[in-house]
Formats: structure tokens, sequence, C-alpha cells
């Protein structure tokens, strides 16, 4: 699993039937079952087509008189008639260009080498130009050199050495900067620090230049699939968060462009695309401590010559947005499970209760049973200590499962399991008498 319940996308893929031929069936099963760089885009893509089909009238991959073939050709009932594109924006690529990630990944495995995992670290990295702003023609970017040059560049022989002072005098505050031309990191050590350590970097996700960053070239580049489509009505672009900071930005600041103005720039730029919907994962705020959710906010952009059609299609967008599941999670942790889990199995239901009962995951109670899960893990993913494990509780007092009761829960990707422990047990407990 990653944005969407694994059980819904099983779901759309069983009822796509009415739509997709058995080849198409069979490439998107093969996407979903394997993790690749555009995971998401493809969850994306499931998702949306079962809700249109649930909408009106729908065709995947129409042919069309030109050379290239649009995701769908849709009517609504209507009688709004479109072919659009759907598409996924993230950030991986500036992610790929500036590794922070990557060498936060290397420094704590060496941190977990060396055995120092008390904290007290900090990795500072800088950016350049240091004095971007939107407009300026210049996008931020770290100084930090590529991954297959970190052992030469950032964890060599000075480094060891800094390591080492450290372990030899953890008592004492200790810096390594890191500078050139190119490259500016600074590791620091203070005893005073506790923790897991830290790290900071500039942002690079910014949009500095309106027609240069990840979701203006997804929407110029959908702009021209479609142009070769031959398709002579109104055609769109649906544009879905895959983990794209810039997304999230509704207006610009002196220091970077927000959607609003990038997707009115583009939309100024082309004849060809009538309209675009935007598709953003939000955290949904709660009051009270309460757990949040993940809800999809729809953002509708009408090119000027579509204007007469703007009511409908903000019908059309409204009723999408009701027809589309909850995520699961935001884009950038499914992206991180996925890294972690191979995509091979949905979230858990974290919550833990015990009193005269115990509620957990299903999932997880059948994990333990079958191994995959120590009863150490169990014990660190809930942070207590072995004497509050809840089962060895009931074990010391004598008390064997009475019964056990199954909450099923379809619409995510675990059930729920109440376990009932009956009064203490002459079989495990000592004899009393009243």
């Amino acid at each position: 699993m990653a944005l969407f319940a694994r059980r819904f996308l099983q779901y759309a893929l069983d009822e796509s039937q009415a739509y997709l031929s058995v080849e198409q069936r069979r490439d998107l099963c093969k996407h979903l079952n394997t993790v690749h760089d555009n995971y998401l885009a493809k969850e994306w893509e499931i998702t949306l087509l079962h809700a249109l089909n649930g909408l009106g009238t729908l065709q995947y991959e129409p042919d069309l008189p030109g050379t290239r073939h649009p995701d769908i050709l849709y009517t609504a009932e209507d009688g709004l008639t479109f072919v659009a594109d759907i598409t996924a924006v993230s950030d991986r690529g500036l992610h790929k260009e500036n590794p922070y990630d990557a060498l936060q990944q290397e420094f704590f495995r060496r941190q977990k080498k060396s055995g120092m995992l008390h904290g007290g670290f900090d990795v500072r990295v800088n950016s350049y130009p240091t004095n971007h702003y939107r407009g300026s023609g210049q996008k931020p970017r770290l100084k930090l050199p590529k991954i297959a040059d970190f052992p030469t560049r950032v964890f060599n022989a000075d480094f060891q050495a800094f390591m080492n002072s450290v372990r030899t005098h953890p008592d004492k505050e200790r810096q390594l900067k890191i500078e050139d031309e190119e490259v500016s990191i600074h590791f620091s050590y203070s005893p005073s620090r506790r923790g897991f350590g830290g790290g900071s970097h500039p942002a690079f996700d910014l949009t500095a230049i309106v027609d240069r960053n990840p979701f203006y070239n997804a929407l110029s580049s959908k702009a021209d699939q479609l142009r070769e489509s031959g398709y002579s009505g109104m055609m769109g672009v649906i544009l879905c968060d895959a983990g794209c900071w810039s997304l999230h930005q509704d207006n610009s600041t002196w220091e970077y462009y927000g959607r609003n103005e990038v997707v009115g720039h583009f939309l100024r730029q082309t004849q060809t695309v009538s309209f675009v919907v935007v598709l953003i994962v939000e955290d949904e705020q709660h009051a009270l401590g309460l757990s949040r959710r993940q809800l999809i906010k729809s953002r509708l952009y009408v090119n000027s010559h579509a204007m007469p059609q703007k009511e409908a299609l903000e019908q059309f967008v409204a009723r999408l947005g009701h027809s589309l599941p909850c995520p699961e999670q935001t884009p950038k942790n499914a992206i991180l499970q996925l890294k972690r889990k191979d995509g091979m199995t949905g979230r858990h239901l974290g919550a833990l209760t015990h009193g005269g009962s115990i509620e957990m995951s299903a999932r997880m109670l059948l994990e333990i049973l079958a191994g995959q899960l120590s009863v150490d893990d169990f014990e660190q993913n809930y942070r207590m200590k072995n004497i509050e494990n809840p089962f060895r509780i009931k074990l010391q007092q004598g008390r064997l499962i009475d019964q056990i009761i199954v909450e099923h829960h379809p619409e995510k990707d675990d059930d729920r399991v109440t376990i009932h422990f009956g009064k203490p047990d002459a079989a495990i407990a000592p004899f009393t008498y009243e």
C-alpha cells in the first residue's frame, strides 16, 4: 500500500472490467505489484478511472485521429464531453538533484555502526544562490556532491577523525566543516544536545521560476501530447499530488510563485488545454488531539476560451471530489513506505487499547503469530516496557483467552481484533477457595 488502501485498489481493478480490456487490466495490475518511480501515478490513475466511470461514460485511451492516445474520453450525464490526460507530479527530481535525505541516511548508518546513537549530532547544509527570489531566473540548489562522491568528498578520513574524536571525548563539542565552491556541509556535535540529533538545509523545492518547475513541466508535456491526439473538442489535464511541495502553495510570495500564478501562466500560453484540475492531498485538521486523516482537495482552472463551460466543469469537479476515497497517508509518507515495504502491505490499524480485553490490529497479531514481528519489535512499536505488555500481564494474572472478535474494515488495509479474557483459570493460575 502506498497512497490509497490496497483493498480499494483491488476493488477498483475488479470493477474496471466495464471499461478496460484484459490487456489493460493486466498492465495496471503489473504496475501495482511492482514498486517503481511512477507508482503513485498508477494509483491515481486507477482511482480516477474508477470514480469517473461512476459519474458518466468513460473510454480509456480512446482511438482518436491523431498519433497520441489521451488517457480518457469522458461524457457526463449533463452532456459535458472532454478528453483529458491524468498525470501525477512530485519533487522526486529535485530530491535527486539535492540528495540531503541520502546524506542523512548515510550519516545515520555510520553513526549506528560506530555505536554513537546517543544524539548530540547536527548536520547543516548550505545552498546557492543565497539570495534567490521569484523571477530571479535562478533556482536554489543545495551545496552537496553527487551520492557516488560521498565516500571521497564527505565520509572520508577527515570525517572518520571527527567521529573518533567524539567517541574519545564525548564530553566536548566538536565540528567538521567541508567547504569548497560546490560543497558546504557542517557536522557538529554537542554533549548538551540529546535525542536523535538534527539537521537542516535551506528550501530547494521553491518555485522560483514560473515556467521551470515540476508541475509546470508536467502541464506543458501533457499539452503537447493532447495536441497530437487530433481531438477537436475540449481538452484538459488532471494533475495529481504525488509529493510536490509547490502544489500546496496557493498564492505567490516574494520568494516563490504560487500554484495559482503558475497554472494561470500556463493557460495563457496555450490554446490546447481548456482546463486544469489539480487534486491535492491535505491533512484534515482536528481539534482536541484527535487523529488526523488525509483528504483530497480539488482546484479548477479554466482557460479564457472555455469560460462558457466553466459552470459545467465546476459541477463535474465537485462530483469528482465527492467520489474519490480518502488517502491512507500523505504522498511523502507513501513514498517512504514503498521504499521500506516494497508496496506489498497496507497500513496497520495502529491503535492498541487494553483493559479487560485487548483491541489491536488483526494483521499485527497474525505477524506476531507467524514470527514475522518479534515480541520485542511489538513492544517497541508501542513504546511499552517489557512489564507493560498486555498479553504478559494477562498471562501473569492467570487469565486465558475467552473469545476473539474480528471487526472488518473493508475500506482499510487492516481489521481490528478484540481479544476477551476470562477470569483467572486454575489451568495456569494458583488454586483458590472461597
